[in-house]
């Protein structure tokens, strides 16, 4: 019994020397073993082209500038970039917003203050074949009959408010007074500017304005002239009592207001051009 049992001690100590013996040969021999030589990394250059720059453009030549160098209508003045006007395939350049409607309505007259397109042939005026003179005044003086309008229409909206605040029971006698001139006045005006719409060469971009203009001057034409009507059938009455149709004579005066000013707008962009009255 004590023989076997040393000799199984005897076999795992040789085993244990063994196992031992083993890993530190290979051990050994890993060491002695030359290490495989690391091939040198290659050049930054050589493995990253370096980017190449592209060649710098030329500044292109700038398609909206002015042909000419002063305005052909106020020719004392420079030609500025930021008012030009296209014209059969030319780029002409003027001094303000107001030329190029001046230049558009009768070409012929400052062509001969262009030199570059001396050799242009002139066409023919805008005005040429127009009806009878009368309608051509008519036109004209549509610029001098649009304030009115304008300023009574607002002055008796102004008034009405103001009659409203102190308590009137019926409507205000300056209002009755500026809305029957101001009906009067939005009328001619709306006569006149139908007669100019009609031999009228808008400004760039304001083209769809003009057919906006003419119809809400005479929407407000029949606005006012019916607020006119209705103001005298609002008028305070002598018992005190609330007048009939006074909420549609104030509320109709409200709406003719503002469309009043909508119809000044629009006739704005056809003087100064589309970016009225925030332009230049």
């Amino acid at each position: 019994m004590i023989g076997r049992t040393a000799t199984r001690a005897t076999l795992r100590a040789a085993l244990r020397a063994g196992a031992l013996a083993a890993v530190l040969g290979a051990t050994l021999a890993a060491q002695e073993q030359p290490a495989d030589p690391v091939a040198p990394a290659p050049p930054a250059e050589a493995t990253q082209q370096a980017p190449t720059s592209p060649p710098a453009a030329e500044p292109a030549a700038d398609a909206a500038a002015p042909i000419n160098a002063h305005c052909p209508v106020m020719t004392d003045e420079d030609a500025l970039p930021e008012h030009t006007l296209e014209w059969q395939g030319h780029t002409i350049g003027f001094c303000c917003n107001k030329c190029p409607r001046k230049f558009l309505e009768h070409p012929e007259r400052y062509l001969a203050n262009l030199p570059e397109l001396a050799d242009l042939a002139v066409p023919q005026s805008t005005t040429a074949g127009a009806p009878a003179p009368t309608v051509g005044i008519l036109g004209r003086v549509h610029p001098l009959l649009v304030h009115f309008p304008i300023a009574l229409l607002l002055a008796g909206a102004l008034a009405e408010i103001l009659g409203a605040m102190r308590g009137r029971t019926g409507s205000s006698p300056a209002a009755r007074y500026c809305v029957g001139l101001g009906a009067l006045g939005a009328a001619a005006a709306a006569f006149t500017g139908w007669q100019r719409a009609e031999h009228f060469a808008p400004l760039p971009g304001t083209e769809a304005n003009v057919d906006l203009h003419r119809w809400f001057a005479v929407s407000v034409t029949a606005v006012s002239l019916l607020l006119a009507l209705v103001g005298l059938w609002s008028r305070e009455r002598s018992s005190g009592t609330r007048a009939p149709g006074l909420g549609l004579f104030r509320w109709g005066l409200l709406l003719a207001a503002v469309a009043v000013a909508v119809t000044a707008h629009y006739g704005g962009t056809l003087v100064y051009g589309p970016d009225f009255p925030f332009g230049d």
